[in-house]
This record gives C-alpha cells, structure tokens and sequence, in this order.
C-alpha cells in the first residue's frame, strides 16, 4: 500500500515529477520551434530569397540548438543533486567524554557509541536518523562513584541508552571541505526529550567526514538528581566533547 502520509516518500515523488515535467517541457520547446520553423518556411518558399533562407536556416538552427541546451541542463542539474545523503557512524572511531566540574577537582569519564545513521535531504537540509550511546558503559574510573552514577542519578538499569535524534542542518552541507554548522534536534536522557542545538567543526577525510563538537548538559535542571552533598559540592551541568567519523555515502 502506497503511504502518501510518508514525508520523504511524497518528497521523492515531487522531485521525480518536477524532473519529468521538466523534459516534456524541453520536448514542447522543440515542438513549438518546429511548428514556427515549418511556418516561416512556408513564407520564405512563396517569397523565395536565397538570402531569406540562408537567415531562416540560422535563426532556425539557433533556437533549437537553444532549447535542447535548455532541456539538457535542466536535466544535467537534476541528476546532479543526490535526493537523500547517508551517514554512518562507526563506534570504534568515536570517543565521548564527559566533564563534572567539582569543588577540589573535575571528575572526568566517558560513554561509548552504540550506532549512529543519519539521512540528509541536501537541498532542505531536513535530517532524520539516530545515534544511540550505551549510558551503562559511563565510567570516571572510580568504581564507587560510578556506581552511584548508574543507581542514582543516571539509573542506567531503567534507562539504558542516551540518544540524539537530528532534526535539520542550518547551512550548506559541502562533503569535501572542512566547514562549521549547526544541527538542531532533541536529546533523550533519563527518559526525557530535549531540544538541543550543536555545532559540528566537520573535516574531510577520504569517503568519511570527520565531526567534533562540543556542548553542555543542564542534567539537574533536566530532572536527573543533584549529587552534591554537604562536603562535596559539584557543577549542575556536564560538559560534553565527542569526537566521530562518519561514512558518508549518497
């Protein structure tokens, strides 16, 4: 069954439609062209002047030399601009670190990427797609502290992965030039979602793209339990600094 209630689906019909129209409009140049070049050939056989033929031919020739070059580039664009670009994000070339800041010392740790794939519509800049981290794999190193990390304050058992869904890209999107923009989307911790825009510093590299960015987590204000204590006293946001390759593939 055909579902039409399928963005990306109606997307991809629309263009295929605007290419098809695009060359039966190139076809209905050149039938209007031949219409008016078989008209004035009529009028220039009853006035028969060579040179009148010699200008006819010419004036003829370029205007259909014209909307072929019309119907060509229209078509040459089209084929151009891929439809939809494909990133893939390999676990083993991602790192994210995390930073607490603390009353004596920072606290610093890390998650590991699960998966990551995020489309592109290159000419909307509307992204869809999702990278997962395994909120059980956070550590700082110090076993009791991660333990109450997991139990209290991330509950990692109930809430097991930390997500970021992309929802647009704000700018031009160039595969082979290293280049600063700005995603928007929504972050998923604790079960919650909230929006959150980052800016990626983007680097090419070979059939990959090479993306770092940097940005801070209000986990206290987002709901997630303040463990400070009497003695101890720690910062309400989590710094966050992740380092990725993605494949990128049409």
């Amino acid at each position: 069954m055909v579902n039409y209630s399928n963005p990306e689906f109606v997307s991809e019909r629309l263009a295929i439609c605007l290419r098809v129209k695009s060359v039966f409009f190139g076809i209905h140049l050149l039938k209007v062209a031949s219409a008016k070049t078989e008209v004035e050939s009529r009028l220039l056989r009853t006035v028969n002047c060579p040179s009148h033929k010699i200008t006819y031919s010419w004036s003829s020739f370029i205007k259909m030399l014209s909307c072929l070059t019309v119907l060509l580039l229209s078509t040459a664009v089209n084929a151009q601009q891929p439809h939809e670009i494909n990133m893939t994000f390999d676990p083993e070339n991602t790192s994210i670190h995390w930073t607490l800041g603390a009353v004596l010392h920072k606290v610093h740790g890390t998650f590991r990427l699960k998966s990551g794939v995020v489309h592109l519509d290159p000419q909307t800049g509307e992204m869809t797609g999702l990278l997962i981290a395994d909120a059980t794999s956070g550590e700082s190193g110090n076993s009791a502290r991660d333990q109450k990390m997991h139990q209290s304050i991330l509950e990692s058992s109930q809430y097991g992965t930390i997500t970021f869904r992309p929802i647009h890209l704000n700018g031009h999107f160039q595969p082979n030039q290293a280049q600063t923009l700005m995603v928007d989307g929504v972050l998923n911790l604790h079960g919650k979602d909230h929006p959150l825009q980052l800016t990626l510093n983007l680097r090419p590299k070979s059939n990959a793209m090479f993306v770092i960015t940097h940005f801070d987590v209000p986990y206290v204000q987002w709901g997630l339990k303040d463990p400070s204590t009497f003695v101890l006293r720690v910062s309400k946001d989590v710094t966050v600094d992740i380092e990725a390759t993605a494949q990128i593939k049409p």
